[in-house]
């Protein structure tokens, strides 16, 4: 009991002895107040934020009217997009025009905006005598045409800055505000690399755009073209062609010499004719156009009028055409699927590669480029970036509505776009151009990498992808050897409990009936064969397929409603067929 007692007191005088320390010491620690600092001594016209120099007092972004941008690339300025209202966005604007594009980064655009309106100040070097000699040596000499922003405000203030090389350290701008003979260290990087940037730097690199919640997915009349200038290439009645010509006037003299593009699918039958078969380098052939009474050149309307083609200088050949099917134009060959893709050449049409056209739509929905590097489509601009080499049209809904039939839906209109794409650069990239948005980005290899691929890869490599329940025919046709025979197979149907299902086959050449299971296995064997690849013999593919002593078996499937589908198997090699 007495260690216990001794115990307590021990620990009382301890707590005692620390409360006291307390008191002492650490409570006075806590409540010091710590020295404020003096407030900044700042020259007339300068400003003082959070105890920080400015250039001048700091604006607020509802304040600034416009901001003028001089650089080594040129000048622009940002303005309202409505000049009455201090809450619109900054758009950009070059000598007389201004962009109202879709997509500005007004991310980047803010950055600016702060930086002009709140000019922090790292350090002043003050000195009276400041000369232009002296400003030469921070990049600041008017006679060296130094980059520099001038911001003004709704209430008419206007402050002139020139931004001057960047310091030793990287960590700011020299500056030197109009009016001012003193030389100013920016706090950060952020006001000089604005200043100093193109007005690309501000928009994004978007090219295209689809306009509502799974919209690729019935994009239609997606439609590549490729630039041909082998002079060994024919024109064909769906080329674009491109050419050089005058106008032969109604005395018979020659007109002024001129260069154009004519889409000859669109054309008139007679202009069809005069360019059906020509080769690129062609010329001294002429056509006659009729232009309707309406036609917007009123020079023109009403007329008809005869031209000569001096030379033809290029193609723009039609290569894919994937075509959105409506629930009328759909066929039971497209088992499910929603749209047709189209060889431009043998006017043929055929079940599409899901995955590749899937992939390529679902790439158009917001495809974004790595850089804008120029505004606006002008034609030097778009031979500097060698765009054209590709183009690609396509329309895309602007509103969807939902329809009782789930493969099916209601769209009020279409959004036409049409993209100029380069050949592929050394570092991988591509140039292109969007006609929507008109600007020209730098972009990624892999999203246009598909306009390399062969036609075959947008085609199924299961070409049987089709119901058993919806054929009524099938024909083989041999022709190999001594097996120059036809065996023809009629194929019947019933509905039980509401299913379709195969109940009959008969052997039309013989009327006999053929086990059903047996043909169904052979149905699976076909429904199991699939292209391999395209063919690289030495001989030409559609020769050999067109003649039919080189066909082993012509295979021709007729479906209940009517449709046939024919294809023709050729030998190859081992174990492989050509087909056609």
């Amino acid at each position: 009991m007495k260690k216990q007692k001794k115990l307590i007191i021990i620990l009382s005088l301890a707590f005692a002895l620390m409360l006291a320390l307390y008191f002492a010491v650490v409570q006075p620690l806590v409540n010091r107040e710590e020295p404020k600092e003096p407030p900044l001594s700042v020259d007339e016209g300068e400003g003082l934020y959070h105890n920080i120099r400015l250039l001048y007092d700091k604006i607020e972004r509802e304040d600034i009217k416009t901001i003028e941008v001089h650089n080594s690339d040129g000048d622009y300025s940002f303005v309202r997009s409505d000049p009455s209202k201090r809450s619109s966005d900054f758009v950009i604007q070059e000598g007389e025009r201004i962009y109202f594009l879709p997509e500005y980064d007004y991310e980047k655009i803010s950055e600016i905006v702060v930086a002009v309106g709140t000019t922090y100040v790292r350090e002043k070097i003050i000195s009276e005598t400041v000369t232009e000699e002296i400003f030469a040596e921070y990049g600041l000499s008017l006679a060296d045409d130094p980059a520099y922003f001038r911001v003004e405000t709704f209430d008419g203030e206007s402050f002139k800055v020139y931004i001057g090389e960047k310091t030793i350290t990287d960590g700011g701008f020299y500056m030197r505000r109009e009016g001012v003979a003193s030389v100013y260290v920016s706090q950060s990087t952020t006001v000089g690399n604005a200043v100093n940037a193109k007005p690309e730097y501000y928009v994004k690199p978007l090219l295209t755009r689809v306009f509502t919640t799974h919209g690729h997915y019935y994009t239609k009349d997606f439609t590549v073209w490729r630039k041909i200038t082998d002079v060994n290439e024919t024109l064909h009645r769906d080329d674009a062609v491109q050419f050089e010509f005058y106008e032969i006037n109604g005395d018979g003299t020659k007109g002024e010499l001129r260069a154009a593009s004519m889409d000859l699918r669109d054309a008139q039958v007679a202009i069809k004719d005069a360019f059906e078969g020509k080769k690129i380098g062609d010329g001294d052939f002429s056509f006659v156009r009729k232009f309707d009474a309406n036609y917007e050149d009123k020079t023109l309307a009403g007329r008809s009028v005869e031209y000569t083609v001096t030379r033809i200088t290029g193609i723009d050949r039609l290569e894919i055409c994937l075509n959105y099917l409506n629930t009328d134009e759909r066929s039971l060959f497209q088992a499910g699927d929603i749209y047709a893709i189209t060889d431009p050449r043998e006017k043929r049409s055929y079940v599409p590669n899901t995955s590749m056209y899937m992939t390529v739509l679902e790439g158009i929905e917001a495809l974004e480029g790595i850089e804008v590097v120029e505004f606006g489509l002008t034609s030097e601009k778009m031979a500097e970036y060698g765009l054209g080499e590709f183009k690609i049209y396509y329309e895309s809904p602007e509103a969807i509505k939902s329809a009782a039939n789930d493969n099916d839906v209601t769209i009020s209109n279409y959004i036409m776009n049409m993209l100029y794409v380069s050949e592929k650069q050394q570092d991988g990239s591509y140039y292109a151009g969007s006609l929507l948005f008109d600007i020209i980005a730098r972009v990624d290899g892999e999203i246009f990498d598909y306009l390399y691929e062969p036609f075959s890869s947008w085609v199924t490599d299961r070409p049987f992808s089709i119901s058993i329940n919806d054929v009524s025919e099938m024909k083989f046709d041999f022709g190999y050897a001594d097996a120059d025979e036809t065996h023809t197979f009629l194929l019947s149907h019933t509905v039980n409990n509401k299913k379709t299902v195969l109940s009959k086959v008969t052997h039309k050449e013989s009327s006999k009936a053929v086990n059903v299971s047996a043909f169904r296995q052979l149905f699976m064997d076909l429904l199991s064969m699939y292209y391999s690849g395209d063919y690289e013999g030495e001989k030409d593919a559609s020769e050999i397929v067109s003649k039919k002593e080189n066909s082993v078996l012509t295979l021709t499937v007729t479906l209940k409603n009517s449709e046939t589908r024919t294809i023709d198997f050729c030998p190859y090699s081992e174990r492989q067929m050509l087909v056609n």
